[in-house]
């Protein structure tokens, strides 16, 4: 009896120790509150970690100028307009590229940058090129690049 009354009990304690943590609406400053009005109704209901989420985004989000909100409210739209399977797609390339060291990171940010500096019409031609490649012929034009690269930097 004891052991199912504390296996019952545990989780209860545990959400009351989390709640208690977690920060109450009327601790947040009055521009946080109008950000994240939306949320109020279930403010008390979450854990600290969401609030402390939810906050860092309302912070980021009053950083912003207007064109920056624009940009992210664009942004928003095309993720919303993903199905699930590209969402968790996208997250997983998130993640991959949240493991390489900064030297890594930043490289492919220059890659990226360099490739949205092409004209639309020759990025577009690129990627159609790369989709009809095999997974073998991509592979050996990757390592063809990376020779390439090689004998550059020599």
């Amino acid at each position: 009896m004891k052991t199912s009354l504390r296996s019952l009990l545990l989780p209860v304690l545990f959400s009351v120790s989390l709640q208690a943590q977690a920060l109450r609406w009327a601790e947040l400053d009055e521009e946080t509150r109008a950000v994240l009005a939306p949320f109020q109704e279930q403010w008390s209901g979450m854990n600290e970690e969401q609030q402390r989420k939810l906050q860092l985004g309302a912070s980021r989000w009053l950083a912003l100028d207007e064109d920056g909100r624009r940009q992210a409210e664009t942004q928003l739209r095309r993720w919303k307009q993903l199905d699930g399977t590209q969402q968790t797609a996208i997250r997983e390339r998130f993640r991959k590229f949240s493991r390489l060291d900064s030297a890594t990171q930043a490289k492919v940010r220059r890659n990226f940058r360099r490739f949205k500096a092409l004209p639309v019409d020759v990025r577009r031609k690129l990627k159609q090129d790369w989709k009809n490649l095999t997974p073998e012929q991509r592979r050996m034009k990757l390592k063809k690049l990376k020779i390439r690269k090689q004998i550059k930097d020599r």
